[in-house]
This record gives structure tokens, sequence and C-alpha cells, in this order.
């Protein structure tokens, strides 16, 4: 089992400083933080699942993610961090799948497409609170906090039309994703309102190097008026081939409102990463409260156009 000295040997940093970034601590420097988030995630390193400290009586919050890296986390957890601290609560991060290994734990949230409704319903069923971020399904037991995925691709579609888009490409995310599954959903429903059939699809993860596996393979072949990536990191990987190349730069668009180095046409939805953070919290702790009635809710997001 990977330990936080194990972390602390591969990083060069003491064993305290490992805790407060695994922590999303804001004292830590983010070079110093980011460092350690790679030795964690090379080593292996699962998240805690021991025992709460026998000395507090702090309520222990778990928020289980797909991935340390990814440029949607770091304000999203702080978020999360600032509500739970100022009710007294201990904050944790969890990687592996096998949440049902969780041992001691008051409240969850849940933004980890690898884990199984099966899993959360075991979480219900042995009464912890799990308010879910990464899905639509309407589990029993759980409240929803999630993104508007679907209005917002949309909406970023459908200017990609008005401004004289034709022929489209849709870059996704991964299989499990239901962030991607619902970005798609709005995308062809925008091209389906307009009666526009022509486009393709093709597989991403998230990632910058995905959106350049993607952009690479439109090069061989005739270029869309218009790539829309799941995310903006899939959308700055496809600017980079395809600017790189002989052909100019269809219209790119992306979601996420992450993409910050602009020097070309851009169209992306954003929604606020605190607001999603705080929601989700301030719900687990109503949750936690034994609060009769919590409802779910959806971050809206708003459109975001760069013209060069």
């Amino acid at each position: 089992m990977i330990t936080i000295k194990d972390i602390a040997k591969a990083s060069g940093v003491a064993p305290s400083t490992v805790s407060y970034a695994l922590n999303n601590d804001s004292r830590i420097p983010d070079e110093t933080k980011n460092k350690v988030l790679a030795a964690a995630q090379q080593l292996g390193y699962k998240g805690r699942s021991g025992k709460k400290p026998v000395a507090t009586e702090k309520k222990q919050i778990v928020l289980c993610i797909n991935s340390f890296s990814g440029t949607i986390y770091e304000e999203l957890t702080q978020a999360i961090r600032e509500v739970l601290k100022s009710s007294g609560c201990e904050f944790l991060l969890y990687l592996d799948k096998n949440v049902t290994d969780l041992k001691s734990v008051d409240g969850i949230l849940m933004l980890n497409s690898r884990i199984s409704n099966d899993s959360i319903k075991e979480l219900v069923r042995r009464k912890i609170p799990v308010v879910v971020m990464d899905r639509n399904e309407n589990i029993d037991g759980t409240v929803s906090v999630t993104l508007d995925n679907r209005s917002g691709c949309y909406a970023v579609t459908k200017r990609a039309i008005a401004l004289g888009a034709k022929t489209f490409c849709f870059v996704s995310g991964p299989n499990a994703s239901y962030e991607s599954k619902d970005r798609f959903a709005g995308f062809k429903a925008a091209l389906e309102e307009a009666g526009i059939e022509n486009f393709i699809q093709l597989p991403g993860d998230f990632t910058i190097e995905s959106g350049k596996r993607a952009a690479t393979f439109m090069l061989s072949s005739r270029l869309p008026d218009a790539i829309v990536c799941a995310n903006d990191e899939m959308a700055e990987g496809v600017y980079s081939v395809i600017s790189a190349s002989d052909q100019p730069v269809p219209l790119l668009c992306g979601f996420d409102g992450t993409y910050k180095e602009l020097d070309h046409n851009f169209i992306t939805a954003k929604a606020s990463r605190s607001d999603w953070g705080h929601n989700a919290a301030y719900v687990l702790l109503n949750l936690l409260s034994g609060a009769p009635s919590v409802s779910d809710s959806v971050i809206k997001t708003r459109l975001i156009e760069y013209r060069k």
C-alpha cells in the first residue's frame, strides 16, 4: 500500500507537505502541489480509506475523482474545501473506483465515472449521504449537483451554425463519461434543429494528446467547417496540430472555459466551478444535518466567444 511517506520521498518534500497538498491546502504553492500530485499518481496512490482520527469528531468527507490531473479540479476542490472547512469537516480525495472499501466516512461527493451505480447504491444502503456530480441517473437516496452540459454544448454548436458552419466534427470524451454524452446530445440537437446531417465523431479522453490525435486524423482528409470538442483541453490539442500544418484552422469550439492562450476564433461554454463546488458541499452538509428535503440542482453555463 502506498503511503504519504512514499509520496514524500518520491517528490522530495516533507510528509506534512504531502498531506496538505493532497487536501488542496491553499498554503502549498501550486508548483509544489503539482509535483506531489504527479508523484502520487505515478505511484498509484488510491487515497485514504482508513480510520477517522481518534482524537477528533470532525466529519470525514471524501471527494471521489477520476484523476489528480485536469484543469477543472483545482478551483472545484478549493471551493469544496472552503465550505467544508467552515463547517469543521475533514476533506479527503479518493482516486480508486472501489469506493465501497471506504471506512468511517460520513459523506461522499461523487465525481468519478468509473464508479458504478451499484457501488453508489451500496453506499446509500449503508446510510452514507452521497451527492453525485458526474451522472444524471436518478439513484434513489442521492442528490445530484451537475453541470448543464447539454444546453452548454447546444449553445456552442448553434453559435457555430450561425457563423456559417455546415460541416462538423465532434471530438468526444471517454465512453463512460456522462458529461461527454450529454455534450454530444446537445451538439446533435443543434444540428438536427438546423437540418444538418453532415458530421463525424472521433473518440477522445479529455486530454490535449487525444485532441492532437483527432486533428492528425482530420488532416488526412478534408477538414470540416467547425470542430466541436467535448472540452477545451482537446480543443487546444486540435489547434496545436492544425495550426502547425499548411491547412487553415476551422472554427474551433470547446467546453469548460479553461483555454486561455488564444490567437484564433474560439467558442466555448463555461460554468463556474466555484459555484459547482460550493453548491455540492452545501447540499452534502444539508444531507448530513438531516434536512427533510434537498433538491437536485444544475449549474448553468454561459457562452464565451473569442475573436482574433
